[in-house]
């Protein structure tokens, strides 16, 4: 019985240590650990069970022993942080690799693990020495309207914070060779593929789909089919600031506040069935786009210029 004491106590202090030298958190029952300014989902556990195993002397180190460390730490009640202590920081923030960007004032913050960041932009930010023509600004020049590409922009920009307060969603609309895939496969690499998901509008409003929007700055799916829109309830919710219930399968109904916007290309919109007022309408934002020039390299040079482009967004 005492040497079980013991190994009890042992168990305790590898699970005090991480605490103490470690930034965690336990948001919906999953363990997330800060680096490099933002939270990071460990899966599984498998980041922080390698970590346990590295304290613990040799002849406890087997798996049993690791995995009952690894439950004693997700029931510490120190860890768990509710929907409302995540993403404490102005919605009008930006979390990059080097810092925080404050967009109103220009001025970079610096990183807090109290801010309990959920997403950052998958690069630095940077100021480029002079602003010059951009080859992505350009393309879309040969195929927006004026007025259309200032609405994509603001919109674009806005895909980089948390903020969804202004109630909007986003079709771009046109042709086959109208270079919507390519506008969309820019904006995901831009936000970040680990900040974005791909449901479609038809899909959002089926069981287990709106949990995959959690903690996701972007929802984006290209050349969405044309089926009619059965439910708009949950879109309504999702594009608005109400609380959304979700459920993984085998899981426990859960409840989160989204800040992933909606963005989708198409030929045509597609129509809505069950809208009884104008709630869904009115948060549809339309661009259109149509077969422009040829510009040589295309993909190549916005991706080359990505970090302008960054810029442009922040200050446009």
């Amino acid at each position: 019985d005492g040497n079980r004491t013991a190994k009890d106590v042992f168990d305790s202090k590898i699970v005090e240590y991480l605490i103490q030298h470690m930034e965690l958190m336990i948001y919906n029952n999953v363990l997330y650990i800060y680096v490099s300014g933002v939270y990071v989902k460990d899966k599984d556990g498998r980041k922080i069970k390698s970590q346990i195993q590295a304290l613990m002397y040799d002849e406890f180190k087997t798996s049993i022993r690791i995995n009952r460390v690894y439950a004693l730490m997700m029931c510490t009640n120190s860890l768990v942080v509710t929907e409302e202590e995540i993403n404490t920081y102005p919605t009008h923030w930006i979390n990059f690799k080097n810092r925080m960007l404050d967009v109103i004032s220009g001025k970079l913050k610096e990183h807090r693990p109290e801010y309990h960041s959920m997403n950052q932009i998958p690069r630095d930010y940077i100021v480029p020495e002079q602003e010059r023509e951009l080859t992505f600004c350009k393309f879309m020049e040969s195929r927006v309207s004026a007025d259309d590409r200032q609405m994509l922009y603001e919109f674009f920009a806005l895909c980089l914070n948390i903020d969804v307060s202004f109630q909007k969603m986003m079709y771009i609309v046109g042709g086959g060779n109208a270079g919507k895939s390519l506008t969309l496969e820019y904006i995901n690499h831009i936000v970040g593929r680990e900040n974005v998901s791909h449901i479609s509008p038809q899909s959002l409003s089926h069981r287990f789909q709106s949990a995959f929007l959690m903690q996701k700055l972007l929802n984006s799916v290209s050349d969405i089919s044309g089926k009619p829109i059965r439910e708009t309830n949950v879109i309504k919710q999702l594009s608005g600031e109400d609380a959304i219930s979700a459920e993984y399968k085998g899981g426990d109904v859960f409840s989160f506040y989204n800040t992933a916007k909606m963005l989708f290309t198409a030929n045509t919109i597609p129509l809505v069935e069950d809208e009884q007022s104008n709630g869904y309408y009115r948060r549809l934002l339309i661009a259109r786009m149509k077969e422009g020039d040829y510009i040589p390299d295309l993909k190549k040079n916005i991706l080359k210029e990505s970090p302008e482009f960054i810029y442009f967004l922040t200050k446009h």
